[in-house]
């Protein structure tokens, strides 16, 4: 099966009827075609393909698409389908194709298989069949602004058993342009399941079933849906001793929702769009507010107390986390709802003319990894706009030093006439923690991360892996784009993983002497300036609410940047 979505950001969905007038009214059409092939004739027929189609084009004309269905459709009728769709199409379009049925790789290449497929040979299957990737190719040609690619035809070979050795077991990884995302139903080498036992009645495969439910979700972005999606068809397909893994890959930017929210945030209140708010009132707790339409969204984060740092039973503590002491957070404040992000980071750039310390020092440039050699290391020429690897605008800004950190948060403050600054290192911790005790924001099980953190995991990039990773799948090796995953209990993304977030602190190696108050811990040489939360590559051991880590603030990581605080009234 492949689908391909178009984001729509901010926009809502439209009612079927309403999709076809849209071009004459200048808005973004929403256009689907589905097809689902099941009767193949010379290859091994399928038990879901049909259903799995009906029921996704049922779910998409629900979410506000147009939709075209197509079932058991030969290579001519499946060709004309494609060029119907395409000349539908026009830039700025959201877009669906999904496809259920048999699919082959052949030297790297994915094949889409009509159900009159024959071919006797790997020549005759390329041209009887469809690429995956000439389908990605004309959605990029039309100027979709957003497309992501589902594919559940990661079944057994079509061939095998039939004297024909074309082709392998599941499909090749994909790279997608910029803008789309492709989710394949299984990883590479992987079988598919159709049904969990014989004892399972479920009319839909189980990527498919698991999918329709997710997608039937208010306010959970597409990019969450995804990985939610492969959460629970990891754990089903293991409760039969089953390996499928979906595999993700992600070149989106920005959000696109099959059913958005009721309004902005997916937390209860809407964003506060407005002249600075005077009032203490006005900033209720959980309130999500911004003090400009370009300035970062701020959550309110209500007073409280809280025990900071770590238990000395805690897996994977280090000597700095102790001793664990009663902190009172007096006075409410707010947090950036998400870490600063590339497109922030670069208006504040194009307005002040600044550089970065990673650009006034091009001969260190920014202390990064690379595929190359496999090792961390100063990297001639990185910065923040090429940190060495493929981001978007809603990626979290990287290699940035503290300097940088604190340049921003003057500039905005100063902007905007507000209390913009860096959270203390307990601000940050009371805030990552939101309530809970536990080591992690989401419990204690660091096989949990892939669902709340873009962590060191089973995802590989171009054949690398992690050594000490978390056993599950969060889809990114480098930073995910913001608010990629849940957001924890005060409605905050991205507290663990993605970037390590710089705080006002001086690091201090115990917590000895440590302020009471929530205050920042300043003073003296200040040699090195505290980071929290992990970041991408973070192992299990690290990614925990108490873990800390410091650098000279002159120092710039590719995994590391920040997130805003703001004093309140």
């Amino acid at each position: 099966m492949v689908m391909t979505l178009l984001w729509s950001g901010a926009l809502q969905p439209v009612a079927a009827a309403d999709a076809r007038n849209l071009i004459v009214e200048g808005r973004s059409q929403r256009l689907a075609l589905v097809i689902g092939n099941d009767s193949y004739r010379q290859v091994p027929k399928l038990d879901n393909a049909r259903a799995d189609a009906r029921a996704l084009a049922k779910a998409l004309e629900a979410a506000g698409f147009v939709v075209t269905l197509k079932l058991d459709v030969d290579q001519k009728a499946m060709e004309r389908a494609l060029r119907a769709f395409k000349a539908q199409l026009v830039g700025g379009d959201e877009a669906v194709f999904y496809f259920s049925g048999h699919g082959v790789q052949l030297s790297g290449e994915n094949f889409l298989l009509p159900v009159d497929i024959g071919g006797q040979t790997a020549d005759q299957v390329r041209d009887d069949a469809v690429g995956l990737q000439r389908v990605l190719d004309d959605l990029h040609d039309q100027k979709a602004r957003f497309s992501l690619a589902i594919i559940d035809a990661c079944r057994d070979n079509p061939f095998k058993g039939l004297g024909k050795a074309i082709g392998g077991r599941g499909l090749a990884a994909t790279a997608p342009a910029t803008g789309q995302m492709v989710i394949y139903a299984a990883g590479t080498g992987q079988q598919a399941l159709d049904r969990l036992n014989e004892q399972d009645r479920n009319p839909n495969g189980l990527f498919a079933r698991e999918f329709l439910k997710q997608m039937s979700r208010p306010g959970v972005p597409v990019s969450q849906v995804l990985r939610n999606v492969r959460s629970e068809v990891v754990r089903l397909a293991r409760t039969v001793g089953h390996e499928q893994v979906p595999a993700l890959y992600d070149q989106a930017i920005g959000d696109f929702y099959f059913r958005p929210p009721v309004d902005e945030a997916p937390a209860h209140a809407p964003v506060v769009t407005a002249p600075p708010l005077a009032a203490r009132a006005a900033y209720a707790s959980g309130t999500v507010f911004r003090d400009c339409p370009d300035c970062p969204e701020m959550v309110a984060i209500p007073a409280g107390e809280f025990s900071m740092g770590s238990p000395a039973s805690e897996e994977g503590r280090g000597k700095d986390e102790g001793p664990q002491h009663q902190v009172r957070i007096g006075k409410a404040f707010a947090l950036g709802r998400k870490e600063l992000t590339v497109g922030e980071f670069g208006r504040f750039v194009e307005a002040s003319g600044y550089r970065t310390s990673a650009e006034k020092d091009t001969g260190k440039g920014c202390y990064a990894w690379d595929k190359g050699d496999g090792k961390w290391d100063w990297r001639a020429g990185r910065k923040w706009s090429e940190p060495g690897y493929a981001q978007g605008e809603q990626q979290p800004v990287a290699c940035v030093s503290w300097d940088d950190a604190r340049a921003y948060v003057q500039w905005l403050a100063k902007e905007t006439g507000q209390g913009y600054r860096l959270p203390s290192e307990a601000e940050w911790e009371y805030a990552a923690r939101a309530g809970g005790k536990t080591a992690r924001p989401w419990g204690e099980n660091p096989k949990d991360a892939c669902s709340h953190a873009n962590v060191a995991d089973n995802t590989t990039y171009e054949g690398t892996s992690w050594e000490l990773k978390h056993d599950c799948s969060d889809g990114y090796w480098f930073p995910a784009p913001v608010a990629s995953y849940q957001a924890n209990r005060f409605g905050l993304y991205d507290m663990l993983g993605n970037v390590w977030e710089w705080v006002q602190d001086c690091y201090q190696d115990s917590y000895t002497g440590a302020p009471a108050d929530g205050s920042a811990r300043e003073g003296g040489k200040c040699e090195a300036r505290v980071l929290r939360g992990g970041s991408w590559n973070i192992r299990p051991h690290y990614a925990r609410s108490a873990n800390r880590d410091r650098i000279a603030p002159a120092s710039r990581d590719g995994d590391g940047g920040f997130r805003l605080a703001r004093t309140l009234p």
